[in-house]
């Protein structure tokens, strides 16, 4: 194992950081490996000498190697006390199985292991391996979402039956545009209230609004060309566009809607549109766009906008349309 690093032994907890992390990207290379559990049964520790690490000297039920498993599950959910993983060992024979737990550890046992037979090192080196396979388990890949969306749902539902991926999928492009919408909505909601609790954010600012197109569209568009209208460039190729609004400057740069663009919709509804979602989410001071939204329409709405805000507030209007680009 280590030839190639002759500085690293086998109790060597900065050769064990690197093997997870090799192996955790030679693991999700593969199609057939989706599972993040398995990947942690999976992790070649055998070769590991655990006892440098271990304060405790006398025998005892449970190896280090299963503990160490356990804790990275631990805190790859993110979960802060010791009784959710047992729950979750408790509901799950087969993990328990992968795991070599004959009997699943009290919360007791879990805290004691934790707290008083691993060295700091030894939990500093489980937080690491954890955020390594998160970067590497999470990163944007195909159908990884919506797979491991049903498989968490099988342990957190109290159902004997649950969906499978495919039958997720399917539920997810079932959901209405309005719907994903609101959805997202909520999620920045909760975002930027989590944010400002910092007291490093502020519910003002300047937005960006810009539209962008998806990867060009190569399938059968009949009966969606209002949708798939085509590119900004002048080509035969066709594509989704979305229309977004951004928090900029100083501001946490967030997306704070966005939505589809349909064939014969103006840019001032567009406009209009994500400014009423975006003004229910910060104050905005001002709004910038490019050139294509270059109208006297446009600059007419945001001029009424601005005349119902001071006449409500009293306050001298402070939104200035800009065009960039």
């Amino acid at each position: 194992m280590y030839n190639s690093t002759p500085l690293y032994d086998r109790s060597s907890l900065a050769g064990l950081e690197a093997d997870v992390r090799v192996v955790s990207e030679s693991w999700f290379e593969h199609d057939a490996h989706e599972s993040v559990e398995n990947l942690v049964c999976e992790l070649p520790l055998a070769y590991f000498d655990f006892s440098a690490h271990d304060c405790y000297t006398a025998p005892t039920r449970y190896e280090m190697e299963q503990l160490f498993r356990g804790f990275i599950l631990k805190e790859i959910y993110g979960w802060e006390h010791e009784t959710a993983l047992v729950e979750y060992l408790n509901h799950d024979a087969d993990l328990c199985e992968q795991l070599d737990l004959e009997r699943v550890p009290d919360q007791s046992t879990l805290w004691r292991s934790w707290n008083n037979r691993f060295t700091v090192e030894l939990r500093e080196t489980i937080q690491k391996a954890a955020r390594t396979i998160l970067i590497k388990y999470l990163g944007l890949r195909e159908n990884l979402a919506a797979n491991e969306g049903a498989r968490s749902f099988i342990h957190e539902s109290t159902r004997e039956r649950t969906p499978l991926g495919h039958a997720h999928r399917d539920n997810i492009r079932d959901l209405s545009i309005k719907q994903v919408r609101e959805m997202y909505r909520q999620a920045i909601q909760h975002l930027i209230d989590e944010v400002a609790a910092t007291e490093e954010f502020f519910r003002a600012g300047i937005v960006a609004i810009d539209i962008t197109e998806a990867d060009p569209f190569t399938g059968d568009r009949t009966g969606h060309e209002d949708e798939i209208i085509g590119t900004k460039e002048n080509t035969d190729e066709y594509a989704y566009q979305w229309a977004t609004v951004q928090l900029v400057g100083n501001a946490v740069p967030l997306v704070l809607d966005a939505r589809p663009v349909r064939k014969g919709e103006s840019r001032k509804a567009i406009v209009e549109d994500l400014l009423d979602s975006a003004e229910n989410l910060v104050h905005v001071d001002n709004v910038l766009m490019d050139r294509e939204f270059d109208s006297q329409h446009v600059l007419e709405m945001l001029s009424q906008r601005d005349s119902r805000t001071s006449s409500q507030s009293g306050c001298r209007p402070a939104r200035k349309p800009k065009r960039s680009g």
